[in-house]
């Protein structure tokens, strides 16, 4: 031990160890831990009760315990909007799809420029020539005319007909600046301070200024009443623009179902049995980092990860199915059939070094079903009879259902026994004691099972006239 130098952290060249998930879709979760030091480690989520870790060929993997995707992945909401908004080009309208437009009044002067105010107009319709050009900036918009290239303009004070359109100033003057709130295809201009007091709006209510005769638009004090609320004529509709609607949540956790297939019922469409609807589903990933090539970000060694889901429904022989409640392999999962717990690599003589093995342990074993067949029995005429619900049958194992298609059936052929027994008692036919046997033909007799849970032989007759021997079955 003397032989083994010891290093205060602070002494050695060292990177915090951090994990990107290729694509960078989603986050990988971390746990955070501070030392009485103040030293401070994520140990991430992936990694918690990890089944095992093999280094070969330049590359880790590991094996996770089993998990759902929300355990260690969070969503990530910069994924696709990294790119922030910066400009809208639209024709603009008011709450009534009215189009806004500019009038130009020549009794009104802003320094040498005639006043050009922001009007509506009784008009649906547009073009180009009525185009506004909504820059965005980090605390602010500006809006330009695009005909004319002159910007939207707050002359001061407040009331109707304070806004006109005047070409730019240099350096941007804070007149020529706005404060906004963007919804999905509109915008609420106010006045460039942090108090959101002022606010651009056309009201026949709010007029201040009648003798401008059409109703303008201005900077006007919110009024009480619409402090909770916006006034409607503040929104000035963006006509050529729709925000995207973002999903709440990319991130959604594997489920099983189990689908309704009788054979009995014809349907058009899977059907999903509701008991059976969304089953929670844990399962192990399989993790691969190349780990010689970080990259240093942010001061930290990052590390790229690809992420496997494994196939834990499936049975050894690559079968799946559904657990019955309290006979799960694993509490409170009734489709996992599988747990890895393994990885072999590096070793294998046939497979070579390139290939991964998992190991795995499950509780289910392949039981082979012969085929559904005939099973003939031949015995004689005179053979003694016994009543079929004393035969042992049902004793020995025979199968009941709700029809005779997926329960136990037995047959008998029929004929003519007077030429193979001459002289001899012929066996006495199946009669039908409750019908009619000329309209009705013994089919066959199968097991019933009834409402109370108890196997019951019946016999099934059917006429040939009306069914076939398919029909008849079910």
């Amino acid at each position: 031990m003397n032989d083994i130098d010891f290093y205060n952290v602070s002494d050695v060249s060292w990177y915090p160890v951090d994990f990107k998930l290729v694509g960078n879709q989603f986050n990988l979760k971390s746990t955070p831990i501070i030392f009485s030091n103040g030293i401070k480690f994520n140990i991430q989520n992936f990694l918690e009760e990890c089944k095992d870790i093999k280094i070969n060929k330049k590359t880790t993997l590991f094996l996770t315990d089993l998990n759902k995707s929300s355990d260690f992945l969070d969503d990530n909401i910069e994924y696709g909007e990294k790119e922030f908004l910066t400009t809208i080009i639209s024709p603009i309208a008011d709450i009534h799809s009215k189009i806004i437009t500019t009038q130009t009044l020549s009794s009104q002067y802003y320094g040498s420029e005639p006043w050009e105010r922001l009007v509506p107009t009784n008009s649906l319709n547009f073009d180009s020539n009525n185009n506004f050009i909504f820059n965005f900036y980090d605390d602010h918009v500006t809006v330009q005319f695009q005909k004319t290239g002159k910007y939207l303009t707050w002359l001061g004070g407040v009331g109707q007909g304070n806004l006109i359109v005047y070409p730019k100033i240099y350096p941007t003057i804070e007149n020529q600046k706005f404060k906004y709130f963007l919804g999905e295809d509109n915008i609420t201009l106010f006045e460039y301070n942090d108090f959101y007091n002022n606010i651009v709006l056309t009201d026949s209510n709010l007029m201040v200024n009648f003798a401008l005769g059409t109703s303008a638009y201005g900077l006007s004090a919110v009024p009480d009443f619409y402090k909770e609320n916006l006034p409607t004529s503040s929104f000035i509709k963006l006509i050529s623009y729709k925000k995207t609607k973002n999903k709440k949540n990319n991130l959604t956790d594997s489920f099983l179902v189990q689908y309704n297939t009788n054979p009995l019922i014809q349907k058009n469409s899977l059907e999903i049995l509701q008991e059976t609807k969304e089953i929670p589903y844990s399962q192990n990933y399989l993790g691969i980092i190349p780990y010689e090539y970080p990259k240093i970000e942010n001061n930290k060694a990052v590390y790229d990860i690809h992420i496997h889901g494994l196939k834990n429904y499936q049975t050894p022989e690559y079968n799946y199915a559904i657990y019955g409640k309290n006979s799960e392999h694993i509490e409170n999962q009734l489709g996992t059939r599988r747990e890895y717990d393994k990885i072999f690599t590096g070793t294998n003589q046939s497979g070579g070094l390139e290939n991964v093995f998992l190991g795995y342990h499950a509780d289910t074993s392949k039981v082979d079903f012969l085929t559904d067949k005939e099973n003939a029995f031949y015995y004689a005429p005179t053979t003694q009879r016994k009543k079929i619900q004393e035969s042992g049958l049902i004793e020995d194992g025979a199968l009941a259902g709700e029809t005779p298609y997926i329960s136990d059936r037995i047959y008998f052929k029929l004929e003519d026994y007077s030429q193979k027994t001459p002289n001899q008692p012929q066996p006495p036919f199946i009669k039908n004691l409750e019908k009619d046997i000329t309209n009705n033909t013994w089919f066959c007799t199968w097991l019933y099972l009834s409402s109370n849970g108890e196997p019951v032989w019946m016999d099934r007759y059917y006429n040939s006239a009306y069914y076939t021997l398919n029909e008849a079955l079910t």
